[in-house]
Protein backbone atom coordinates (compact mmCIF):
# COMPACT_ATOMS: atom_id res chain seq x y z
CA UNK A 1 0.00 0.00 0.00
CA UNK A 2 1.56 3.18 -1.02
CA UNK A 3 0.34 6.85 0.38
CA UNK A 4 -0.73 8.11 -2.76
CA UNK A 5 -3.53 5.15 -3.03
CA UNK A 6 -6.48 6.32 -4.50
CA UNK A 7 -10.42 5.06 -3.91
CA UNK A 8 -13.76 6.02 -4.57
CA UNK A 9 -16.59 4.45 -3.51
CA UNK A 10 -20.17 4.41 -3.91
CA UNK A 11 -23.67 2.27 -3.86
CA UNK A 12 -25.49 1.70 -7.02
CA UNK A 13 -29.46 0.65 -7.21
CA UNK A 14 -28.77 -2.32 -8.93
CA UNK A 15 -28.34 -6.34 -8.74
CA UNK A 16 -24.51 -7.06 -7.97
CA UNK A 17 -25.30 -9.97 -10.78
CA UNK A 18 -26.41 -6.63 -13.10
CA UNK A 19 -23.43 -4.30 -11.85
CA UNK A 20 -20.47 -7.04 -12.46
CA UNK A 21 -21.88 -8.06 -15.47
CA UNK A 22 -21.43 -4.24 -16.94
CA UNK A 23 -17.70 -4.16 -15.18
CA UNK A 24 -16.80 -6.79 -17.07
CA UNK A 25 -18.23 -5.53 -20.07
CA UNK A 26 -16.13 -2.16 -19.80
CA UNK A 27 -12.83 -3.76 -18.36
CA UNK A 28 -11.51 -4.05 -21.56
CA UNK A 29 -12.34 -0.74 -23.30
CA UNK A 30 -11.34 1.39 -20.24
CA UNK A 31 -9.02 3.97 -21.93
CA UNK A 32 -4.99 3.52 -20.69
CA UNK A 33 -6.50 0.90 -19.12
CA UNK A 34 -5.64 -3.14 -20.22
CA UNK A 35 -7.67 -5.88 -18.62
CA UNK A 36 -5.36 -7.97 -16.25
CA UNK A 37 -7.04 -10.58 -13.97
CA UNK A 38 -10.38 -11.46 -12.25
CA UNK A 39 -9.89 -11.38 -8.46
CA UNK A 40 -12.11 -13.10 -6.01
CA UNK A 41 -15.70 -13.50 -6.89
CA UNK A 42 -16.86 -9.72 -7.71
CA UNK A 43 -13.32 -7.92 -8.69
CA UNK A 44 -11.70 -7.08 -11.69
CA UNK A 45 -7.86 -5.81 -11.87
CA UNK A 46 -7.08 -3.20 -14.21
CA UNK A 47 -3.41 -2.14 -15.32
CA UNK A 48 -1.59 0.54 -16.80
CA UNK A 49 2.08 0.50 -18.26
CA UNK A 50 5.03 1.97 -17.66
CA UNK A 51 5.57 5.54 -19.28
CA UNK A 52 7.83 8.36 -18.80
CA UNK A 53 5.93 9.71 -15.33
CA UNK A 54 4.74 6.26 -13.68
CA UNK A 55 5.90 2.56 -13.24
CA UNK A 56 2.36 1.82 -13.77
CA UNK A 57 -0.63 1.20 -11.80
CA UNK A 58 -3.01 -1.42 -10.85
CA UNK A 59 -6.85 -0.57 -10.65
CA UNK A 60 -9.22 -2.74 -8.92
CA UNK A 61 -12.98 -2.09 -9.13
CA UNK A 62 -14.94 -4.26 -6.54
CA UNK A 63 -18.57 -5.39 -6.52
CA UNK A 64 -20.21 -6.17 -2.93
CA UNK A 65 -23.65 -7.69 -2.60
CA UNK A 66 -25.27 -5.14 -0.34
CA UNK A 67 -29.15 -6.59 -0.67
CA UNK A 68 -30.80 -7.69 -3.87
CA UNK A 69 -30.95 -4.21 -5.34
CA UNK A 70 -28.36 -2.66 -3.91
CA UNK A 71 -24.37 -2.77 -4.65
CA UNK A 72 -21.79 -1.13 -3.32
CA UNK A 73 -18.62 -0.31 -5.92
CA UNK A 74 -15.43 0.53 -5.26
CA UNK A 75 -12.86 1.80 -7.25
CA UNK A 76 -8.96 1.90 -6.12
CA UNK A 77 -5.63 2.28 -8.24
CA UNK A 78 -2.44 1.54 -6.80
CA UNK A 79 0.79 2.75 -7.92
CA UNK A 80 2.86 -0.61 -9.31
CA UNK A 81 6.02 0.88 -6.91
CA UNK A 82 4.94 0.84 -3.56
CA UNK A 83 7.22 3.75 -2.43
CA UNK A 84 6.00 6.05 -5.41
CA UNK A 85 5.59 9.38 -3.20
CA UNK A 86 3.91 11.01 -6.74
CA UNK A 87 1.90 10.11 -8.82
CA UNK A 88 1.33 13.70 -11.44
CA UNK A 89 -2.33 12.85 -10.50
CA UNK A 90 -2.53 9.29 -12.19
CA UNK A 91 -4.50 7.90 -9.74
CA UNK A 92 -7.01 9.52 -10.14
CA UNK A 93 -7.11 10.04 -13.92
CA UNK A 94 -7.49 6.12 -13.60
CA UNK A 95 -10.35 6.33 -11.48
CA UNK A 96 -12.11 9.18 -13.53
CA UNK A 97 -11.83 6.86 -16.61
CA UNK A 98 -13.24 3.51 -15.37
CA UNK A 99 -16.26 6.11 -13.74
CA UNK A 100 -16.55 7.20 -17.32
CA UNK A 101 -16.57 3.88 -18.51
CA UNK A 102 -19.24 2.69 -15.84
CA UNK A 103 -21.54 6.21 -16.40
CA UNK A 104 -21.77 4.36 -20.55
CA UNK A 105 -23.17 1.14 -19.14
CA UNK A 106 -25.30 1.71 -15.92
CA UNK A 107 -27.96 3.61 -16.08
CA UNK A 108 -28.25 7.19 -14.63
CA UNK A 109 -29.01 7.81 -10.87
CA UNK A 110 -32.65 9.30 -9.74
CA UNK A 111 -31.60 13.02 -8.53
Amino acid sequence: MSLIDKHHEFVYPLNVNTVLERVMSISRSVEGLNFSHFQQPGSVVLKSSASLWSWGETVTIQCQFLDPNHTRIHISSVPAVATTIIDWGKGQKNIDRVLAALRRVLPPLAR
